[in-house]
């Protein structure tokens, strides 16, 4: 029999093999009342099951949070423990907000964390387990790649623009221990066994982050859940979005590109910049999990080192611009540069 081809249009997205989890993410539409899913997150408190839990994974939304309870975790795991520390140089301010940690601590069969990109398969944010320690270093099995690695030290550094050079830097194993994980790492993963803690939830969507990485509600538990602060509104330009009517689907798709009114393009960009200036300096004191090697306000810090060096450029239609003597364009361009590239957008910047 010939196949004939058919155009499927996706209606609904599920990731979980169920729904009751994710049925009640939190901040996402904003359809059902708040009372009606706190009701169901603190029936999720109940304990799991003892055969599973201590394969469980704990997320929280902070990283202090995070390296406090996989340092009392590592201490309590069995077996011998291992300390690996870095070698450092540079500025210690700096050397401190470094992911890779200064001391290491590993024992045999303990859960950890990539940190870095190591190829197309070893990927930043992929789990494992320490299958071994050897004199050379730590050996890590990937179980999801079915494969046994072992790691040598990575190169972590900080620039700054101002002063043209690399101001920290830090060689260490490019692992953490993943006993538990802050929400944003966990981002693309779906966890067998998780407890979700919603202790220092701080901005919207957080929290149905963390309930959409378990499997199924059978897996999942959720302890320190508090309502009026667990649950944060999302901005009113989201909300506004969400409430709108959706445009008519076309068969020809001709919807699919056509463009907002100029006037309500601009209306929406003002409240979404309206609503980042507010929400801009509680996100820069909290969020310290992002995939760069120094945090956020940092790195925003160093833009402002660049916007102040661009300020110095006298731009004329006409004239050519001259660039400060002491700017070091292929320092700053080297060290934007990625060893390996893994997407389109990574080569294009290459």
């Amino acid at each position: 029999m010939g196949s004939k081809e058919e155009e499927i249009t996706l209606t609904t997205n599920k990731k979980t093999y169920e729904t009751d989890s994710t049925s009640n993410r939190q901040n996402k539409t904003d359809r059902k009342p708040v009372e009606n899913r706190g009701a169901a997150l603190v029936r999720l408190k109940r304990p799991l099951p003892k055969d599973a839990y201590s394969d469980c994974v704990k997320l929280f939304s902070r990283n202090d949070q995070v390296d406090d309870f996989n340092r009392q975790s590592i201490v309590e795991f069995p077996g011998q423990l291992y300390e690996f520390k870095s070698d450092d140089e540079g500025d210690l301010k700096y050397l401190n907000k470094i992911l890779a940690p200064e001391t290491l601590w590993l024992k045999i069969a303990a859960p950890v964390i990539l940190l870095r990109n190591l190829s197309d398969r070893l990927v930043n944010g992929l789990r494992g387990n320490i299958y071994d320690i050897t004199d050379s270093g730590p050996i890590v099995e990937f179980p999801s790649l079915n494969l046994k690695m072992p790691l040598e030290k990575v190169r972590f550094s900080v620039f700054s623009p101002t002063r043209n050079t690399e101001i920290a830097v830090r060689m260490q194993y490019p692992v953490k221990l993943s006993f538990a994980m802050s929400i944003h790492k966990s981002q693309g993963l779906t966890i067998d066994c998780l407890e979700v803690d919603c202790r220092n939830i701080f901005k919207p969507g957080q929290l149905g982050v963390a309930l959409g990485r378990a499997r199924s509600s059978k897996g999942l538990r959720v302890i320190n859940f508090k309502p009026q602060l667990c649950v944060i509104q999302q901005p009113e330009v989201v909300r506004n979005f969400l409430s709108r009517d959706s445009t008519e689907l076309l068969e020809d798709k001709t919807c699919c590109s056509q463009k907002l009114e100029s006037s309500e393009q601009r209306l929406v960009q003002t409240a979404h910049c309206q609503s980042t200036e507010k929400t801009e300096e509680k996100l820069q004191e909290t969020e310290q999990d992002i995939p760069i090697d120094l945090y956020e306000d940092d790195a925003e810090e160093f833009d402002k080192e660049f916007d102040d060096i661009i300020s110095m450029i006298t731009v004329a239609q006409s004239e050519p611009v001259t660039l400060p003597s002491d700017l070091n364009l292929d320092l700053i361009l080297s060290s934007l540069k990625c060893e390996n590239v893994k997407t389109i957008m990574q080569e294009n910047t290459n």
